[in-house]
């Protein structure tokens, strides 16, 4: 008698429910676990809500100029308190060979080709099961306040017209304040590059929903909260069973590690570590008193590296503050007043009614170009390090397991 190919996911943010749906799509038995009470309750309920489908990575040569500012405490959006740790030292070496141009670009045009597959994913998506998660077509204006830093990216945006159809609108700043009325107050805006493709997106909602989905058939997914695995039972090279925090155990096909920022407390209970640095990010909640003042379009200031994002009808999502402080989500008043301090640079009118704050950790690659492979195991399977892409990213590096584990494993039936 023929039996389902059981996998288990670990770990059930964005990441771990797109894996889930096209691995279920596939017709495998999933199991997915998650250590806290619900899905999406860390990285993936505290993002900016931008689906960045034209991003770059982190590790570029322009943070190699921001470095000096960063060492002394002086950049006013990434702060540094982890010198102290090893493993940082390791990775932040790691990360600084990344920046060197060469390298940069090569992993620009891959971290493209990704979020391009993962626009058309998404799109496919929302055909197939349309339920709302405040999705919107807004497009993302990238602001710059130098005419070295605009004419690098326009450079760029020449590259994404010719290889991916990818269309940027270069805008001088009397264009910008005329597409976006609301940043007129913006000090030092030499220009804009408008991207059409990008959307909004409420990343916690898609995950509720896209969890009420895979629960139900043709999915069939399995979810057990407050459970994350304590032990891996193995035979030789292959891993058998997972022993759980509840004293329960579950055996497998195949295990997929999808733990954002903590992943490595996983594959530590196999005896290696992978390259995933936790990078605390804020966002904001912000409810305005006076909405029309609020942009339209989501708007990145890439002086500040601080995003603004429309979000619901009299809301503001901002995400601001980049900090390597070990696993800590703790939220200091300092950084609240910083960001907040930041939006009224840009939004001098607004008047705030109310905010609701998130920190979340995103964990970070060098490169800043997501793991998705089968690593020293013969069915352990990694799909992190997405840092602060996760959401823009999950469609296609969903997919990419999927047809991963497919290829390795064979067909769901054994």
């Amino acid at each position: 008698m023929e039996v389902l190919l059981h996998l288990v996911i670990i770990g059930s943010g964005v990441i771990g429910l797109t894996s889930a749906y096209y691995l279920s799509s596939l017709g495998y038995k999933v199991t997915v676990i998650e250590k806290n009470n619900s899905s999406a309750m860390e990285a993936s309920i505290a993002n900016g809500s931008l689906l960045s489908y034209t991003s770059g990575p982190l590790a570029s040569p322009s943070v190699l100029k921001m470095l000096p500012q960063v060492l002394l405490g002086l950049h006013p959006s990434i702060r540094v308190r982890d010198w102290y740790n090893p493993r940082f030292l390791t990775w932040s070496l790691a990360f600084l060979m990344e920046c060197l141009p060469n390298t940069f670009s090569a992993n620009r045009l891959t971290l493209i080709n990704q979020l391009s597959e993962s626009d058309s994913l998404m799109k496919k998506f929302i055909s197939q099961h349309p339920f709302n998660f405040e999705y919107k077509k807004t497009g993302k204006l990238y602001l710059y306040s130098s005419k070295q830093d605009f004419d690098g990216a326009l450079s760029f945006s020449k590259v994404l017209k010719k290889d991916y159809g990818i269309e940027q609108v270069p805008l001088t700043r009397d264009d910008c304040i005329r597409k976006e009325p609301s940043i007129a107050s913006v000090n030092n805006l030499y220009g804009a590059l408008f991207s059409p493709v990008d959307a909004i997106g409420n990343c916690k909602l898609f995950c509720d929903n896209l969890q009420t989905v895979l629960e139900k058939p043709p999915y069939n997914v399995k979810f057990l909260f407050k459970t994350k695995p304590v032990e891996f039972i193995l035979n030789a090279r292959k891993i058998e069973r997972l022993v759980l925090n509840n004293g329960k155990k579950i055996s497998c096909d195949a295990a997929v590690v999808t733990a954002g920022a903590v992943s490595n407390d996983v594959t530590r209970l196999l005896g290696f570590r992978i390259p995933v640095y936790p990078l605390k990010g804020l966002s904001l909640d912000i409810t305005a008193t006076n909405p029309e003042v609020l942009p339209k379009i989501s708007v990145i200031d890439n002086r500040a590296r601080i995003t603004l994002a429309p979000f619901g009808t009299n809301n503001l999502r901002v995400a601001g503050i980049a900090e390597f402080s070990g696993t800590s989500t703790d939220i200091k008043d300092s950084h609240l007043d910083c960001v907040k301090k930041q939006v009224l640079n840009i939004l001098p009118d607004l008047d705030i009614q109310h905010i609701d704050a998130f920190c979340g950790n995103r964990p970070m690659t060098p490169s800043s170009l997501p793991l998705i492979e089968r690593r020293h195991f013969q069915n352990l399977y990694l799909n992190c390090g997405h840092g602060t892409l996760g959401w823009s990213l999950a469609h296609s590096s969903g997919k990419k397991i999927a047809d991963l584990v497919s290829s390795e494993l064979g067909n769901s039936r054994k």
